[in-house]
């Protein structure tokens, strides 16, 4: 995978949200699964953050989970942040326009109260949304064209 450049969306939430919840996947499963993301990361593979849309319910588990989990496994902090923006944007040809801060890029940023570096779980607490350089989520509601109006 590393030689070819493919990369490994490993999807950690999904298979231990149906390992926890009594699904198809097993605990052992789950196990090598998490291997498998290991022996990828050693390797130099190339890791993305993403997910399987139905995999969990949405309502009661945070995306941002996936960050955690990926350090718990051994991938450096930076390097899981750069799995959900950077990489996530080279993955679906969007290198330079999404999942960097830099001009003529579409500068959705979001802000939390914590760093991310030192601790991902305050990723999971989002303070501020901007989207398209205009606030999207105040922290309370969300906006319409970053006038505040609630939708």
């Amino acid at each position: 995978m590393a030689a070819r450049g493919t990369a490994l969306v490993p999807t950690l939430l999904v298979t231990r949200e149906h390992a926890a919840h009594g699904s198809h996947i097993t605990e052992a499963v789950r196990a090598a699964h998490d291997r498998s993301f290991v022996n990828c990361l050693e390797a130099g593979v190339k890791i993305v953050l993403g997910t399987d849309v139905g995999g969990f319910e949405w309502t009661r588990v945070s995306q941002a989970e996936e960050f955690t989990l990926m350090a718990a496994l051994g991938m450096p902090a930076a390097q899981a942040l750069q799995a959900g923006t950077l990489r996530a944007a080279e993955l679906v040809g969007l290198s330079g326009t999404a999942g960097v801060i830099e001009q003529g890029a579409t500068a959705d940023i979001l802000a939390v109260s914590g760093d991310p570096l030192q601790d991902l779980a305050c990723l999971q607490q989002v303070e501020l949304v901007i989207q398209g350089g205009q606030v999207a989520w105040d922290g309370q509601h969300l906006t319409r064209d970053g006038l505040g109006a609630t939708l």
